[in-house]
């Protein structure tokens, strides 16, 4: 799934995921400053068959940032009629037709609302 990373990236990355809390839990004094200087809004889209990125994980992750406007999507694949997205799949061309959309009007959204939380 990770692909070709240089080792040191690996083992901090490995280090992140086994953290319970997380990039933000395991170093917190080199991620939650900027984790918590977010000011922008988040459209969060979290798969049901995501195994590596849950529900929870997703949510975990938006709650890191506080003073960021997060709204989450939670996406069941059937419902688009994919049968499979899990954590890489909203990537590959058998979406483009179903999830991309959701994506772009989602963006277009942020966009006419300025997408800052700064007013």
């Amino acid at each position: 799934m990770v692909g070709d990373l240089p080792g040191p990236a690996m083992r901090q990355w490995t280090r992140w995921c086994r953290h319970p809390d997380f990039a933000w839990g395991a170093e917190p004094d080199l991620v939650r400053p900027s984790l918590q200087s977010a000011r922008f809004r988040i459209e969060g889209f979290s798969f049901t068959d995501d195994d590596a990125m849950t529900e929870n994980c997703t949510r975990k992750l938006l709650a890191a940032m506080p003073n960021a406007l997060s709204n989450l999507h939670m996406i069941e694949p059937q419902a688009l009629g994919l049968p499979a997205i899990g954590h890489v799949g909203a990537f590959r061309p058998q979406a483009s037709q179903t999830l991309w959309p959701l994506f772009e009007q989602s963006m277009v959204e942020t966009m006419a609302s300025g997408g800052s939380t700064d007013g």
